[in-house]
């Protein structure tokens, strides 16, 4: 099992290192290609600047190796719940428990409902999300990096109750 800690300014670069690869991974049949290089690593710069953080709460996991497998991030008051802002593990790395237990660690920070959105082509996350019991809503269109995309957000109604299941072992 991973360790999981909250995240420090020294961690920032490595996150957006992280982010970059996730999305240069999973968005890449999605994304023009053009928006998954100088646009994506200047966005993130920007985006994990520790002076971009307010509001948020970010937890980051290391592997047995030390090295950084997962960032998840948490707006604790974003209007109908607390929003998972972001959840990324390493490439290398899925399938491994990592994204369960930062996805359980932060919604143990927060209380009331639980949400997050998620691309609606990126039937991978959206399959372990409803095995979570995460109910998905209407598509909508979100803009990321100047591109329209399709997207949905999945919510719980209790993130306690999510935290509680995660860490059981509920779901995938």
């Amino acid at each position: 099992m991973p360790t999981i800690r909250a995240a420090t300014p020294t961690d920032l670069p490595a996150i957006a290192r992280l982010h970059a690869a996730s999305w240069r991974t999973s968005y890449d049949a999605i994304l023009p290609p053009d928006r998954l290089g100088a646009p994506l690593d200047r966005w993130l710069a920007e985006k994990w600047r520790p002076e971009a953080g307010a509001g948020r709460r970010v937890l980051v996991a290391h592997g047995e190796d030390g090295a950084l497998a997962g960032f998840a991030a948490v707006r604790p008051d974003a209007g109908e719940g607390a929003l998972l802002d972001n959840l990324h593990v390493r490439p290398d790395l899925k399938g491994r428990g990592i994204g369960r237990a930062l996805t359980a660690a932060a919604a143990a920070t927060v209380s009331g409902a639980f949400r997050l959105e998620v691309l609606a082509e990126n039937h991978a996350a959206r399959a372990v999300y409803r095995a979570w019991g995460g109910a998905e809503g209407p598509v909508f269109e979100d803009d990321i990096l100047g591109v329209p995309v399709p997207a949905i957000t999945v919510s719980w109604p209790d993130a306690g109750a999510l935290a509680r299941r995660l860490a059981a072992g509920g779901g995938t």
